[in-house]
């Protein structure tokens, strides 16, 4: 196993800090939201529907799931019911937004029944997105990862030591620096 470089770990963390999974069966909505996410970045990968999203969880962490309500083979309900009661404990606690044309008081209810943390319209601005994403622990307060350091020095426990260290005191100084 070869270590990654200083800046291919460092990339990848970074980029991790920020990752939302967009769960979204609409090509064009996929491209507006995509937009959006990059305009205030986050780094971001697209999911068709609900099976292909559980799919896409198992990889690499996400900070956040916005999904779209109604979809094919699995939608945006079942998809966060899933999470909420059958995923992985380390996914359950997962942000997820879901996203819809135009939210009703009956489906914002059923959205917060199924586990879901908020229900927006797919019309929403930009600076709105980028404030709910950050109200949800998602911005400059998300969690750091670490695991592809830790992936490539898995006997080295003062490594880890002291990259939990570096996050915490580090955290106040990336947000000045605007990083």
């Amino acid at each position: 196993l070869i270590p990654p470089t200083r800046t291919e770990w460092m990339t990848e963390i970074l980029q991790n800090a920020r990752r939302i999974l967009l769960v979204e069966d609409n090509p064009v909505n996929a491209l507006v939201i995509g937009g959006q996410l990059s305009a205030l970045g986050y780094t971001f990968a697209v999911a068709n529907n609900g099976i292909e999203a559980l799919v896409l969880l198992a990889g690499p962490p996400f900070i956040a799931v916005l999904t779209d309500c109604e979809m094919p083979v699995m939608d945006g309900y079942a998809l966060a019911s899933h999470i909420r009661t059958v995923g992985p404990a380390g996914l359950r606690h997962l942000p997820i937004i879901a996203l819809s044309a135009r939210p009703t008081q009956s489906q914002v209810a059923r959205c917060k029944a199924a586990g879901m943390d908020d229900c927006l319209a797919k019309s929403i601005s930009t600076t709105e997105l980028g404030r709910v994403l950050e109200s949800l622990g998602s911005g400059a307060n998300a969690p750091v990862y670490v695991d592809p350091l830790l992936k490539a020095y898995p006997a080295d426990g003062a490594l880890a030591s002291v990259l939990r260290a570096f996050i915490a005191t580090a955290r106040s100084d990336l947000v000045e620096m605007e990083l």
